[in-house]
């Protein structure tokens, strides 16, 4: 959550500020949920992905097989095929509340000064 993004500012500085607004995906997001142990290796490797991640100029984009196998082969690393899928399903999520927080953002300062 150290991250800085486009505006200077880290991915934690937007969750807090979305959380203060009330948005709950970003009060779960810090709040965190523990990850169970059976899937923390998994976990590690959507992380590990998901810093690399490129983006297009409007938000990040969806992590690729290219990359999954590049990063798989490196590692010697083998998935088994839901693992696959639930990477997907991470990545889905994760694009989801970029976007969400990208909205409320883009909401946000379009307010007149004063509102908020």
């Amino acid at each position: 959550m150290a991250r800085k993004e486009s505006d200077g500012r880290s991915s934690r500085e937007h969750l807090e500020f979305l959380a203060e607004r009330g948005h709950p995906t970003a009060i779960a997001e810090l709040e965190g949920a523990e990850c169970p142990m059976a899937l923390t290796g998994l976990w590690s490797v959507f992380l590990d992905l998901s810093a690399g991640r490129t983006s297009n100029g409007f938000g990040p984009n969806p992590l690729t097989f290219a990359e999954r196998e590049a990063y798989l082969r490196l590692y010697d690393t083998v998935l088994s095929p839901w693992e696959h899928d639930l990477l997907t399903q991470l990545d889905l999520v994760y694009l989801e509340n970029v976007a969400a927080m990208q909205k409320e953002k883009d909401k946000q300062a379009k307010k007149p000064t004063g509102e908020g």
